[in-house]
Order: structure tokens, then sequence, then C-alpha cells
């Protein structure tokens, strides 16, 4: 699952810039859209979009309703699985 941060008001044009390259489950959500799609459609998705503002890669999904739930949630993320490397120290952003 992918997420493509835009500005508010373009998601529905966004999304269907989306299903336009072959992007599946689609979803536009206020300020983003969620898709999914194989490595190609990410490659697509990161050089031929002219509306995301960058495409994030989805780890998980969670509810926290403080910093210490954040914190055990985003340690228990299946990060040994994942088809990138993450640097030790690195900052990764959160979006809610």
């Amino acid at each position: 699952m992918f997420l493509a941060p835009c500005l508010f008001g373009t998601e529905g044009l966004l999304a269907d810039e989306f299903r336009r390259m072959g992007a599946q489950k689609v979803l536009a959500e206020n300020g983003a859209v969620l898709f999914s799609g194989d490595d190609s459609m990410l490659a697509r998705a990161n050089i031929c979009s002219r509306i995301a503002e960058r495409i994030l890669v989805v780890v998980g999904d969670f509810e926290a309703h403080d910093f210490e739930q954040l914190f055990s949630q985003v340690r228990a993320l299946p990060w040994e699985v994942a088809e990138f490397n993450v640097a030790f120290g690195a900052r990764l952003p959160v979006y809610h």
C-alpha cells in the first residue's frame, strides 16, 4: 500500500491520475490518496505523477493515543520483512 500526499482539493485528480497509471485500490482522502500496486507501479507513480507531493510506502497502520503507544507500535512493525533498508537512526514520517 502506498500513500501520496497532495494539496487539498486535488485528491480526485490525483486518484484519477493513479487509476490511469494502473494503480489498484485507489482511495482519495483529505489531502492524500491511498493506492496499491507492484514495484513498477511505485516507480511509475514516483516518476510520472504531476500532482502528488511524494509517494510514501505504508509499513503499518494502527491507533495510538499517546507517545508510549506510538513508539511501542512502531517498534512492533515488521521492519525485517520490509523491501527496503532503513538506516539506523533514520527519521520516518508518521501520517495521521
